[in-house]
Formats: C-alpha cells, sequence, structure tokens
C-alpha cells in the first residue's frame, strides 16, 4: 500500500468518525428541539392554570365579601 493510499484510508476513517458525530449531535439537537416544545406546551398549560385559580380566587373573594355585607348589616 503506498503512502497515498494509506493517507487516504485515514481521512476516510477520519471523515466516517465525523459523520458518525455529526449525526449523533443532530440526533442530540432533535431531542432538545423536542424537549424545548414540551416545555413550552406545559408552560402554556401552567399559565392556563394559574389564570383560572386566580379566577377562581377572585370570584371567592367577590362572594365572601358579600356574605360580609350581608351578616354585617343584618
Amino acid at each position: 500500500m503506498t503512502e497515498l493510499e494509506e493517507s487516504r484510508k485515514g481521512l476516510e476513517a477520519k471523515c466516517d468518525e465525523f459523520e458518525e458525530m455529526n449525526q449523533t449531535l443532530h440526533n442530540d439537537l432533535n431531542k432538545a428541539a423536542d424537549t424545548m416544545k414540551k416545555l413550552e406546551t406545559d408552560k402554556q398549560e401552567l399559565q392556563t392554570k394559574y389564570n383560572d385559580n386566580e379566577k377562581d380566587k377572585k370570584n371567592v373573594e367577590t362572594a365572601l365579601r358579600k356574605t360580609i355585607d350581608q351578616v354585617c348589616t343584618v
């Protein structure tokens, strides 16, 4: 085997290594993107629950004020 052939085989092996690393990075990036999408969905769901709880809290506070006012006027 000539020096040129050995060099070519070495470069091909490096290319294969880099291709494998590239594929791994690509897969990791896709997983990270999926995780980010899920986190965004979770955040939106939590925000909705929070908003609903705030509405419920205001309704309870209003009902409590009305009840207190009725008791105090009696």
